[in-house]
C-alpha cells in the first residue's frame, strides 16, 4: 500500500503544479511544526518558488512560522517589489525584526517600495536596539474611547476580524477624547464584562516610558 506523502512532499508537487489555489489550502492545514519542518526540507529555489507562488497574505504567514535570519534569507532573493508586499502584511513587531537581519541596501530597496506611512514606521523600529523598550513597540494596537460600552467595542472587533488579526489583542488601550492613554483593558475582562458596561470603568492604570529606556527598567 502507497503511503501517504509527506507534507514538504506535497508541498513540491503543488509547486511543480503550480496549483496556487491548492498550495495555499494545504498550507492552512499544516500545524505550526509541520510547516517549519516541511519548509526546511525544500531545497532554497523551491522555497522561493513556494513564496512566490503564494498571496502577499499567506506569504507573510508562513514566514511568521520561520527565524526571522531565515525570513531575511528568503526575502532577499526576491524582487524588492514583491518583498515589500510580503513585509506589509507582517505585524509591525516582525516587520522591523526582519528588515533588521538584512543588509542596509537589501533593506532599503524594500522600504522603498513600502507606502510611505509604512516605511516611516518600520524605520523607526528598527532604529532602536533591541535592548531598550523601542525594540518591543509595535505599530498595531486597539484602542477605544472611555465612554465606548463593551457591546460596542466587541462589535468592532467581530466587524474587524480580519484586520484585527494582526494586532496584539491581549490588551485593549483606552484614551479620552483628546486620544490620550488612561488605561488598558485585558481583553478577557472584557469579554467577562456586562455588554452595558462603559470600558473606561474597567481599565487598569498604564505607565508609559520612553522608547530608550533599556529593558530591565520597563
Amino acid at each position: 500500500m502507497e503511503s501517504s506523502p509527506k507534507p514538504w512532499q506535497q508541498l513540491q508537487r503543488f509547486i511543480v503544479a503550480e496549483s496556487h489555489d491548492q498550495l495555499e489550502a494545504y498550507i492552512d492545514t499544516l500545524s505550526h511544526q509541520d510547516l517549519v519542518h516541511a519548509l526546511f526540507r525544500l531545497a532554497p529555489n523551491q522555497q522561493q518558488a513556494l513564496l512566490s507562488a503564494l498571496s502577499a497574505e499567506a506569504a507573510a504567514e508562513v514566514l511568521e512560522e520561520l527565524p526571522d535570519v531565515h525570513a531575511a534569507a528568503l526575502l532577499e532573493e526576491l524582487p524588492a517589489p514583491a518583498a515589500a508586499s510580503i513585509i506589509m502584511e507582517l505585524p509591525s513587531a516582525d516587520v522591523a525584526d526582519v528588515l533588521a537581519e538584512l543588509d542596509d541596501e537589501d533593506a532599503e530597496q524594500i522600504l522603498g517600495h513600502m507606502d510611505a506611512e509604512d516605511a516611516a514606521e518600520a524605520r523607526e523600529l528598527i532604529s532602536y536596539d533591541e535592548d531598550v523598550a523601542g525594540g518591543l513597540m509595535m505599530t498595531e494596537f486597539l484602542e477605544y474611547t472611555q465612554p465606548m460600552l463593551v457591546k460596542d467595542v466587541l462589535a468592532d472587533m467581530r466587524r474587524h476580524a480580519d484586520e484585527y488579526a494582526l494586532y496584539n489583542v491581549q490588551y485593549l488601550y483606552i484614551t479620552d477624547e483628546a486620544r490620550k492613554l488612561q488605561g488598558i483593558l485585558r481583553a478577557r475582562d472584557l469579554v467577562l464584562a456586562q455588554t452595558h458596561e462603559m470600558v473606561g470603568d474597567l481599565i487598569k492604570p498604564a505607565e508609559s516610558v520612553s522608547p530608550t529606556t533599556p529593558l530591565e527598567a520597563v
